[in-house]
């Protein structure tokens, strides 16, 4: 059966023709598919914050959220491509994560699976190479033995046995490393997923060093290990040198469940796997932050350490409401210099720009984080640039404003190159260090 696909732009309409049908599919999968359940995550998103929809109404017609990548019910495949262009969204994935992601050739770009697949195989493969620094996944798994010594618990009613049959042995359970454990097989098979999408096009895309971890875990699992379910990878029990595998295992077992788009239909499930752009974007910000302000503390808000809530009850002061979470913090916790707040929409001359809910949050961001005695923080909406550059925006233009509390507050649409970014992160906020 012929698949139809569904283009459209991130925070866009559709780039396809919709038939009545198209409509009619596209409702139905708005109302079941989570983000939560399809995105590849770059870094643990804080329990408070809402995601986005995949795909909502707008007007009378269809708008795409901030997510890329494709989604796939029955005869019908959703692609979202990248407003800004597959190339902007690896320079950012490697301003995050270090590595640089798989050149988009042409041949790549012809075939709907591949849409994501580059960028998320070399977040995958940095993630395993970054684990695996103090070693390979072993885990100690209970195993039942005999002989003559005993090396672990003894096993009571096999030891019997032996006994009734004349048997001259002992058995026992010991705990025994191991590398076929359930972070091993995910592992394993997410590597055959990725590279069922890849060997072909880029068969170099692992590296030396993920090539080596793979075999060594094929050595043990197997070529094709069953995937584990979902509550036995939660069971896993790291020890502190094996935590980094807990986030590498969740990436390995997303990629590995969901396994791509394929050629045949799907039924009533949805198969597919998305990246949050908006996430990635927040990220990349803070990555030019702190090649920006070196010398400086910049945090990253959304980690949520800080427990700072724009209203504490009067009655118990450990209670609060609106947890506040800007994105990223430059300078000291206490009193930070600037307070920036990474937006992945346009920023156009319309009377709904800024955002009104993001004017507020920053206004409380600002408002708590105002110390008396020391100058008040800076504020700054960051705004990835576009095409449109050349077109003024009113906010930007008639920048920097000012709160009542003495707060300049920039809108500014920032280069998405990294040495650029970082370079108007610095000319914005370093004529207001203190130091």
């Amino acid at each position: 059966m012929t698949q139809r696909i569904i283009e459209f732009l991130d925070l866009d309409g559709p780039r396809t023709v919709l038939t009545a049908e198209d409509d009619m599919w596209l409702a139905d999968l708005a109302k079941v598919a989570h983000p939560d359940a399809f995105v590849v995550p770059f870094a643990h998103r804080h329990p408070d914050e809402i995601p986005g929809s995949v795909i909502e109404r707008f007007g009378s017609g269809w708008r795409a959220g901030r997510y890329i990548g494709q989604l796939r019910r029955g005869n019908r495949v959703l692609t979202i491509n990248p407003r800004l262009g597959i190339d902007t969204i690896g320079r950012w994935m490697t301003g995050v994560t270090g590595v640089v992601a798989i050149k988009q050739t042409a041949s790549l770009g012809e075939s709907p699976d591949l849409l994501v697949a580059p960028v998320i195989a070399r977040l995958w493969a940095n993630s395993v190479t970054q684990s695996s620094q103090h070693g390979l996944p072993t885990f100690r798994r209970e195993v039942d033995a005999s002989g003559t010594t005993v090396k672990g618990r003894i096993n009571g009613k096999r030891t019997a046995g032996f006994a009734a049959r004349g048997v001259a042995s002992v058995a026992w359970t010991e705990r025994q490393k191991s590398l076929d454990n359930s972070v091993s097989r995910s592992i394993v098979a997410a590597d055959n997923v990725l590279g069922g999408l890849l060997d072909s096009w880029a068969p170099d895309w692992r590296g030396p060093r993920v090539e080596e971890i793979v075999m060594r875990l094929r050595h043990s699992t197997g070529n094709r290990p069953r995937l584990p379910k979902r509550r036995q990878l939660d069971s896993v029990r790291y020890t502190p040198i094996r935590l980094p595998f807990k986030q590498t295992a969740e990436l390995s077992w997303r990629i590995a469940h969901f396994g791509g788009i394929q050629n045949t239909p799907a039924g009533d499930s949805i198969e597919g796997m998305l990246i949050d752009v908006a996430e990635l974007w927040e990220l990349f910000v803070l990555a030019c932050a702190r090649e920006a302000f070196a010398s400086e503390t910049v945090a990253h808000g959304n980690l949520g350490g800080d427990k700072s809530y724009f209203l504490r009850s009067t009655r118990n002061g450990t209670f609060g409401l609106g947890r506040l979470l800007p994105d990223i913090t430059v300078g000291p916790a206490s009193s930070p210099l600037a307070i920036i707040d990474a937006k992945y929409k346009r920023l156009t001359n319309d009377r709904r720009d800024p955002d009104r809910g993001d004017l507020y949050q920053l206004a409380a961001y600002l408002a708590t984080n105002s110390k008396a005695g020391l100058p008040p923080p800076l504020g700054l909406l960051a705004y990835p640039a576009t095409s449109e550059m050349d077109l003024d925006v009113r906010a930007e233009a008639l920048g920097p404003w000012k709160t009542s509390q003495g707060n300049i507050v920039h809108f500014m649409r920032l280069p998405t190159e990294q040495t650029l970014c970082a370079a108007a992160l610095r000319a914005i906020v370093g004529p207001f260090s203190r130091g």
